[in-house]
């Protein structure tokens, strides 16, 4: 108790020292600046002196930052400098080899045999080592970070649980451990608070650890009803179709435990688990974290035709290159695991029915796609007037969210009347003590400024958002009155559920699919700190923001997702055929 409470006493200290430091200079302004000198007007030699004013002020500096530095000058032809600039971070606080290979504005330094050296550290990377008391510290940092900032910590948890999870987990910290056994202790803690805004991820040193030293499974999955089917062959093993059953002598439900246990979901919903594990290589990746890594590897399959059960030997590794290129060519065969377009609307005049496909409510993928949001849904409910149409089918199926009001403005064109959208907004508090640990510790002072303006102390000591902040769209004039059926899968996540959550207490809609990924009462999501442990360096991200929808009497069943009027799962053969029964049963509901 005594070292935990001299940490505490010291931590405080550092932070107090931190804000009146933080008063007089603000780190990232200055950074700006100069990288606007460096990356827009490429006036190098400005850019190292504005670079050097900002060294000058403060010893913390961000190793990107440094990296910046070290372009400005070999871009100003301060060739040594540069070099002794990289060599204090490259292989201690900097990883990246590719990005270092192929950056023109190192190209000054190719000359030199130092150049080189830095190149082999940043790909020679171990996994660091470290002790028990350092373990401890950081478990101890992230227990008190969690406690203070997660406001939705305890929405499906009671705080006992919490503590004794805390206790056991705590008590795993026996001897010196790398930081991806650290890794393994601390990831069941995240996947506790039933919230998938929370996450964590390795530091830049495990991370580059696992790019160039990782051997990753080859196969891919799809998880239906809880079983795992492999989608890819590899060599001449042919698995395709096949049922996975263990992999390495481990049985398949024992993996999955493992990955069910450290992936967040909201509340107690396992369809947006299933989801997020097998989207992409997450599958691949938590494998390679969480279980001994090997050249090769043993499976046990069941032939979904014969019902026979075999097992393959010897399946080599890859490399995570290979298996990000994998990845790309299976999305290319299954286009059902991805989109490439955030938002489509076709129109089936014969029929009389529109398909809006909303994928995604990322402000940054439409801007990326040339699309305006607000534009498209505008169009699309227009030509639903023109052609006269009666039936919509809105896919939502693989929207996990993004920008805050995007919902809303789907809403504005399903609805007559306004609504009122939650029931409170609640923050954890005004400010945070751990910010020399977080992504803001440079620039704490906007963060406090966000809280403490868009939020006030309620009577009963919560504290709630400001009434009128980020207000939602109102409802437009001659919204759409036809039938509407929803399609909602375990990735309908965030604001895409919200949108969902919306729809089933304000419209008539049917909803056909799978459970919905995202919580139907609301989340933790919006404003978030991320936590870096000083000696792990692991990231922990933590929300801020507790969203409680108000339901209008249209209740659910706590701590799920939207449960679909018609729930409807694909067989493997469905997708790997490119079926898509879900369609088809919205289709067939409206004619």
């Amino acid at each position: 108790m005594k070292r935990l409470l001299l940490f505490f006493l010291s931590f405080v200290g550092f932070i107090s020292s931190l804000r009146s430091f933080g008063q007089e200079f603000r780190y990232y302004e200055r950074i700006l600046d100069a990288r606007k000198l460096l990356y827009e007007k490429k006036d190098y030699t400005q850019a190292v002196a504005a670079y050097a004013a900002i060294f000058q002020a403060t010893d913390d500096i961000e190793p990107p930052d440094k990296y910046d530095a070290a372009c400005a000058l070999a871009m100003a032809g301060r060739t040594q400098e540069a070099l002794a600039y990289l060599k204090s971070i490259i292989g201690v606080s900097y990883f990246n080899y590719d990005y270092l290979k192929k950056d023109t504005l190192l190209v000054a330094l190719h000359q030199y045999r130092a150049w080189d050296k830095l190149l082999g550290r940043a790909h020679k990377t171990k996994l660091q080592p470290l002790t028990k008391a350092q373990m401890y510290r950081d478990f101890d940092l992230l227990v008190q970070s969690l406690m203070e900032a997660h406001t939705g910590l305890f929405w499906y948890n009671a705080k006992p649980q919490f503590d004794s999870l805390c206790l056991v987990l705590r008590s795993k910290i026996k001897r010196r451990a790398n930081v991806l056994e650290f890794y393994r202790i601390i990831a069941p803690l995240i996947g506790f608070t039933k919230e998938a805004h929370t996450f964590v991820q390795l530091g830049r040193a495990a991370q580059s650890y696992m790019r160039y030293k990782g051997c990753y499974f080859p196969l891919f999955v799809r998880i239906l009803d809880g079983q795992c089917y492999i989608l890819n062959d590899v060599g001449n093993a042919g698995t395709k179709g096949f049922q996975l059953t263990g992999i390495n002598g481990v049985s398949i439900d024992s993996i999955m435990d493992t990955f069910m246990a450290l992936e967040p979901s909201d509340g107690y919903n396992i369809s947006s688990k299933y989801r997020w594990i097998e989207s992409g290589y997450n599958f691949n990746a938590y494998f390679g974290r969480c279980f001994p890594m090997t050249g090769s590897f043993d499976i046990d399959v069941i032939d979904t035709a014969t019902g026979a059960s075999r097992r393959i030997k010897r399946i080599p590794s890859v490399s995570l290159n290979e298996l990000a290129n994998l990845n790309d060519s299976l999305n290319r065969v299954y286009p059902a695991r991805s989109f490439d377009r955030p938002a489509v609307f076709s129109i089936d005049t014969m029929n009389s029915t529109a398909v809006m496909t909303l994928n995604t409510f990322s402000a940054a993928a439409y801007r990326s796609a040339g699309m305006d949001f607000e534009q498209f849904v505008a169009e699309a409910f227009q030509q639903l007037r023109d052609n006269q149409i009666r039936n919509l089918i809105l896919d939502i199926r693989k929207n996990e969210g993004g920008n805050e009001g995007y919902e809303d403005e789907v809403m504005s064109y399903l609805v007559s009347i306004d609504y009122n959208k939650f029931n409170y907004v609640q923050a954890s508090a005004f400010t945070y003590s751990f910010y020399a640990y977080s992504d803001y510790k440079h620039d704490y002072h906007k963060l406090d400024s966000i809280m403490r303006t868009e939020h006030y102390l309620d009577m009963d000591g919560r504290i709630l958002r400001k009434p009128g902040i980020l207000k939602h769209a109102k409802a437009k004039p001659n919204p759409f009155d036809g039938k509407l059926v929803v399609l909602t899968g375990g990735l309908t996540y965030s604001a895409g559920a919200t949108l969902a959550s919306l729809l089933k207490i304000h419209t008539d809609a049917t909803f056909v699919g799978e459970e919905a990924g995202g919580g139907y009462h609301g989340n933790t999501s919006g404003l978030r700190i991320v936590l870096k442990l000083p000696y792990s360096k692991l990231e922990i991200g933590i929300p801020l923001l507790k969203f409680v929808l108000d339901t209008d009497g249209k209740d659910a069943q706590f701590g799920h997702g939207l449960i679909p009027d018609y729930p409807v799962q694909p067989t493997i053969a469905d997708f790997m055929q490119g079926h898509d029964p879900v369609m088809e049963r919205a289709k067939a509901l409206l004619q």
